[in-house]
C-alpha cells in the first residue's frame, strides 16, 4: 500500500475538567518514527483530548510528498477524534526519525507554515521528545525502533548525536538492524558456514518458509519495506528471553552498540552521568535490551526512564513554545 494512503488508527482520550471553551488554545505533538507517526492534540492544561497514528513520515523511507501527507493525515484525524476539526492550532512540535539537519527542519517548518496548520511550528529532532516526555534535561535520549539514534542535550543547551545514519551506513542496535543479523545467520547456517540450530530455525517459521532460499523474495520483493525486515526482532528477543547463544550474542550485539552511542554523546557533552531515556519500539518493550545495554555502560546513569508515548514530549514542547 501507498504510504500516503496507509490506512489511520485513532483514539479518543478523555481527561478531567470539563468542556473545552471556544477560546482555549489547541495544541499537536507528533512522533514521527520508521514505522508510523503518532499525533496527540491537547490543550493548554496538558490534557490529551485525541490521538491518531499514520503511516511514517521519515522522508528517507517515503520521500518528501509522503512525508508530508502522513504528517497532515495524523494531525487532521487527531483533531476530528477530539471533536475540533474546524478548529485552528496554536502550537505543533514535531519530531521526525531521519529529519535531523537545519534543512530537513525548514523543510517541514515551511511547509506547514504554506499549509497554515498552526500559529507556531516548532520542528525537533526524535530524541528530543524522549528528554522532554521523561522531564529529563540535561541527559542523554537512545532510541532503538526501526532505526537508531541517541541524542544529548546538556545544562547550557548544547546538542549532540551519534548515529540516526540510516540503514545501510547505520542503524545498528535497531530492529532492522537485528532482523537482519539474524537473516544472515539464518543463510550462513543454510551453507553449512554457520550451526543450524533454534534461531535459523525460528526465522524460516517466522516468514512462513521451509528453507532459506525462499528468504530471497521476501528480502528483495518490490514491496517488501525496511520496517517489514525489522519485524523479525521479536523473534531475536523470544529466544535470547531462553538464553539460546545465537540469539542472546545478537541481542548482546545490538546493545553494545546503543552503548557506543550513548557513550559518543556523553562524551560530547561531557556528561559523566547523565540522565537516560530510552524509546523507540525495541528498548521501550524489551527489558532484555535495555538491561545489556546499562550493563555494557562505564557509568551509572543519574536516572533512567523508559519512554513508551514520545509523542507526550512534544505535546509538552508545544506547550513551552505557546507560552
Amino acid at each position: 500500500m501507498d504510504a500516503a494512503n496507509a490506512p489511520l488508527t485513532t483514539r479518543r482520550r478523555g481527561g478531567g475538567g470539563g468542556p473545552i471553551r471556544d477560546c482555549d488554545s489547541l495544541f499537536v505533538g507528533l512522533d514521527g518514527g520508521g514505522s508510523k507517526t503518532t499525533a496527540l492534540i491537547g490543550d493548554a492544561s496538558g490534557r490529551v483530548l485525541g490521538r491518531a497514528e499514520a503511516a511514517t513520515s521519515n522522508h528517507h523511507v517515503v520521500g518528501w510528498n509522503a512525508a508530508f501527507a502522513q504528517v497532515a493525515a495524523a494531525i487532521e484525524q487527531a483533531k476530528a477524534v477530539a471533536g475540533f476539526a474546524d478548529r485552528s492550532l496554536q502550537v505543533i512540535c514535531l519530531g521526525v526519525a531521519g529529519a535531523d539537519t537545519p534543512e530537513d527542519h525548514d523543510k517541514f517548518v515551511n511547509w506547514m507554515h504554506r499549509k497554515r496548520l498552526a500559529k507556531t511550528v516548532r520542528v525537533v529532532n526524535d530524541g528530543a521528545l524522549l528528554l522532554a516526555a521523561a522531564g529529563q534535561s540535561p541527559g542523554v535520549a537512545v532510541v532503538s525502533g526501526t532505526g537508531s539514534i541517541a541524542w544529548g542535550q546538556d545544562a547550557k543547551g548544547r546538542q549532540a548525536r551519534a548515529g540516526g545514519w540510516g540503514h545501510l551506513i547505520g542503524d545498528e542496535g535497531s530492529g532492522y538492524d537485528l532482523s537482519v543479523q539474524a537473516l544472515r545467520l539464518t543463510v550462513r547456517a543454510a551453507d553449512g558456514r554457520q550451526a543450524w540450530g533454534p534461531l535459523p530455525k525460528a526465522v524460516l517459521r517466522a516468514l512462513k518458509v521451509t528453507q532459506a532460499r525462499d528468504l530471497l523474495p521476501f528480502v528483495y520483493g518490490p514491496t517488501t519495506a525496511k520496517s517489514d525486515l525489522a519485524k523479525l526482532a521479536p523473534v531475536v528477543f523470544r529466544l535470547a528471553a531462553r538464553e539460546e547463544p545465537q540469539a542472546c550474542a545478537l541481542v548482546q550485539n545490538a546493545a553494545r552498540a546503543l552503548g557506543e552511542l550513548v557513550r559518543a554523546v556523553s562524551l560530547n557533552l561531557k556528561l559523566t552521568r547523565p540522565a537516560l531515556a530510552f524509546g523507540g519500539s525495541l528498548l521501550a518493550r524489551q527489558a532484555l535490551l535495555r538491561d545489556a545495554v546499562m550493563r555494557d555502560l562505564p557509568f551509572t546513569p543519574r536516572s533512567v526512564a523508559v519512554v513508551k508515548e514520545p509523542a507526550q514530549g512534544a505535546l509538552l514542547l508545544a506547550r513551552q513554545a505557546g507560552r
